[in-house]
């Protein structure tokens, strides 16, 4: 472990517990492939593969990221059977833009731009950045991750929480069977565990005797803001300020920044969260636990992540939708085949989210479709090749005392030295010294330092190329009753 992560891991703000944070691209050393030499050309592609995201999970309120309380029994246990990574940086940090860019493998201003035609400079014109984002957003379904593992014979089921992960915002393509009737894990595990039922028959039997190859992707918001859950989690690390703000239809909304809140408000809060995390760590034992039990479980690649971290007081902020480090570092966690005989293992090479679909690919054998931006994390494990030098994110959604939507807001983190956040509405910057603020608090972009420019330089280099074109429109956002009443159960709509 780095000197730097040390540090950071080591710090505790009282009302917000441990932040750290990356964001967005180049590479470092080699791995720049989807396949190296000393990849998966020798080792049998996994006969299941699961990827599980655990909605608003930031990495630094997990034990095994230096988290202080004990969150993550289950997990830790898992983590001691795979390989962690200390830095995974999300490309956005709204629920349906950050999956899709894991999903597509690409930039979310890539999936703007191929979608709409639309620039920065375009997009620093919407009137409603959040309706043309969602709009956007919905309508992608192609190339999706899904898609590559039908093709390579896996059965591929996909069981979401709902809000914006439901069939109408796109998330089904590729699926054999989606299920997106939410209820949190409490209600989801029970659906996985009837189709796992229902597969019994086939496997074994398929092909000429061949296992039936699995794909399962599952979603939870257990962990996402309103945040209590149930018995005994809910309480088990609140004390004196045990009594809970209800945060209903307030999550994320400049309007709960501005309430009146104590110290111990918003240690009650945090504490919530916290509370709501080893929920959803208990869920995720009674999986592996079904998972041995039916013999998937040492042959089976898990991947386990999340779409963004949260915001607990930082930044005047309380939810996600910013930039700032506690809301762009998520876990990765990578179980590989015991047949692979890959040790345990915690890097310190720096990956995105985007970096999953490629990496799922690779161990299946998948080959990559063109104009993907993510890389393999495989050379990495196999061979120490590749990480990532800078990591970017480029949408934010609503944030802060202002709730402002904005569509041109983007960041740049040097590990361990720089977090650059850059709005191109306004062309205010914002900069994080993470030598001497290793939480990323204190903005001193006032005195104009000189690392200003190159991270600039470097951000800029990710963005679309100028357009010449017409900008399409995406069509208005249709939202079902249910959908509607899951985003406001969420805190999305007033």
């Amino acid at each position: 472990m780095s000197d730097w992560h040390r540090l950071t891991l080591g710090i505790l703000v009282v009302w917000s517990g441990i932040s750290l944070g990356v964001v967005g691209c180049s590479e470092k050393g080699a791995g720049s492939g989807n396949r190296s030499p000393r990849s998966t050309a020798s080792r049998k592609a996994p006969e299941t593969v699961i990827l599980i995201s655990l909605d608003t999970l930031r990495a630094s309120r997990l034990g095994i990221y230096g988290y202080n309380r004990e969150t993550d029994p289950h997990l830790a246990q898992l983590a001691k059977e795979s390989v962690v990574f200390e830095t995974c940086g999300v490309q956005a940090t709204q629920t349906l833009l950050s999956h899709k860019s894991m999903f597509t493998s690409r930039y979310p201003l890539r999936l703007i731009r191929e979608a709409t035609n639309a620039d920065i400079e375009a997009l620093k014109k919407l009137e409603a950045p959040d309706q043309f984002m969602v709009g956007v957003f919905q309508k992608i379904e192609d190339k999706m991750l899904v898609s590559g593992l039908q093709e390579g014979k896996y059965v591929t089921a996909g069981f979401t929480d709902g809000g914006w992960m439901r069939r109408e915002m796109g998330f089904f393509a590729g699926f054999q069977h989606f299920d997106d009737q939410a209820g949190h894990f409490e209600q989801i595990l029970p659906r996985v565990k009837s189709w796992l039922d229902g597969r019994k028959l086939k496997v074994g039997k398929l092909n000429g005797g061949k296992k039936e190859k699995l794909f399962l992707f599952l979603h939870t918001y257990d962990p996402h803001c309103p945040y209590p859950c149930r018995d005994p989690y809910n309480s088990r690390f609140c004390q004196e300020h045990s009594n809970h703000i209800p945060l209903g239809g307030l999550c994320g909304k400049p309007h709960l920044v501005n309430m009146d809140l104590t110290e111990g408000d918003m240690r009650g809060i945090s504490d919530h969260y916290d509370g709501g995390i080893l929920s959803t760590d208990a869920y995720m034992g009674h999986l592996v636990s079904d998972l041995k039990r039916r013999g998937l479980y040492d042959e089976a690649m898990i991947v386990v992540t999340s779409d963004h971290g949260e915001s607990l007081g930082e930044h005047d902020q309380i939810g996600h939708g910013g930039l700032y480090l506690e809301q762009l570092l998520v876990p990765l966690i990578v179980k590989l085949p015991k047949s692979w005989n890959i040790k345990p293992k915690v890097l310190e090479h720096p990956v995105e989210l985007l970096d999953v679909m490629p990496t799922i690919y690779d161990a299946c054998g998948i080959k990559l479709p063109e104009g993907v931006d993510g890389r393999s994390v495989l050379p990495i494990i196999l061979s120490g090749d590749g990480g990532k030098m800078y990591l970017i994110a480029q949408m934010t959604f609503r944030e802060g005392r202002d709730g402002i939507s904005n569509a041109t807001k983007r960041a740049i983190l040097d590990p361990g030295r720089w977090l650059l956040i850059h709005d191109a509405t306004g062309e205010r910057v914002e900069l994080f010294n993470l030598r001497d603020d290793p939480l990323g608090l204190t903005d001193i972009s006032g005195g104009k330092p000189p690392a200003v420019v190159g991270l600039m330089k470097v951000l800029a280099a990710r963005d679309m190329e100028s357009s010449d074109g017409e900008i399409i429109d995406p069509e208005s956002v249709e939202m079902s009753e249910e959908l509607l009443r899951q985003l406001k159960s969420l805190g999305y709509l007033d």
